[in-house]
């Protein structure tokens, strides 16, 4: 039974922030090199085609879950293109589908010297789910970035290529019936277990 309690925004965002600046530096490096446009389309991420590998959902993954402490519904419409977002905290979604689709967003907003800094991540995929080890693989197609930054009246959105994850995954029925999704990466980055509820969306 998992037995850390710690919600999973630190682990995640640390994870792709370092993963997002290493692409970020040989993206750039890619670019100069093959003199070809970045960016545009529907973001990178996923192999050619658009598709990836999935399989079929369990129920009781099925929904979407939520940590942290912003609206789970302030993120990124990918329908509109619009960026949500609000002015304080943070917070990690994951949406996963019954026909092996998924989406993850995440959000960060910090202030110092009354300088606000605003830090949005929207990726969508496919997945694969292995009941009899009781693991998930994501694999994205689709990755965005966008920043703001208030003191320097800054706005930019970006495509980028993430990796996807690999978690075991186990869901609990919490002591107050909140149904929870207890996640720890397979490669054995973290040992830790992390928590998110399910949220109607």
């Amino acid at each position: 039974m998992p037995a850390h309690s710690r919600e999973p925004i630190t682990r995640i965002v640390l994870h792709r922030m370092r993963r997002a600046n290493v692409r970020r530096t040989l993206t750039a490096a890619l670019c100069v090199i093959a003199v070809v446009a970045c960016g545009g389309g529907d973001g990178a991420a996923g192999p050619a085609g658009g598709g990836g590998p999935r399989t079929r959902v369990p129920d009781e993954l099925v929904g979407t879950w939520f940590s942290g402490d912003v609206s789970p519904t302030e993120f990124y419409n990918p329908h509109t293109g619009h960026w949500g977002g609000n002015g304080y905290g943070q917070g990690v979604f994951y949406r996963f589908s019954a026909d092996g689709s998924y989406e993850y967003g995440y959000q960060n907003w910090s202030e110092l010297y009354g300088c606000g800094t605003q830090t949005m991540f929207y990726v969508k995929g496919t997945m694969e789910v292995d009941e009899t080890v009781r693991v998930f693989v994501l694999h994205p197609t689709s990755a965005k970035r966008f920043e703001r930054n208030t003191c320097a009246g800054t706005e930019t959105e970006v495509n980028y290529r993430d990796e996807g994850e690999s978690d075991y995954y186990q869901v609990r029925v919490a002591d107050d019936g909140t149904i929870e999704l207890w996640t720890r990466y397979t490669d054995g980055s973290d040992d830790r277990w992390y928590r998110a509820r399910k949220v109607d969306w």
